[in-house]
């Protein structure tokens, strides 16, 4: 059925000629719909865990860079202290000379 004025269908004549039914649907036709819903939902929640992981992993990353930074310092002294402590060793250890208590080789 057209209206007068225009001569454009009614849309329950479309629905009618394409054999939909506006007032009913039926449930088996949404099942494959739901589906869909429900993967795109999964597929979206498995995205936003990776991007919030991506975002983690990237703080941990500066926080441990921080960390390297503001401690290597420490690391470097604590070494050289083993060093300073070996050589402080090695110069008592050495056998002094007879007559003014030089060291040989050492120069004092």
């Amino acid at each position: 059925m057209t209206t007068p004025e225009n001569d454009i269908p009614e849309d329950a004549d479309l629905n009618a000629e394409h054999g939909l039914d506006a007032h009913a649907a039926d449930p088996d036709d949404l099942a494959p719909l739901d589906a869909v819903i429900a993967e795109r939902d999964q597929w979206k929640d498995r995205a936003m865990r990776a991007i919030a992981e991506a975002e983690n992993t990237k703080k941990r990353a500066e926080t441990s860079n921080n960390d390297a930074r503001a401690y290597a310092i420490q690391s470097f002294a604590r070494d050289l202290l083993g060093v300073a402590d070996n050589l402080e060793r090695a110069i008592q250890a050495a056998p002094k000379d007879a007559e003014g208590g030089a060291r040989p080789g050492l120069g004092s």
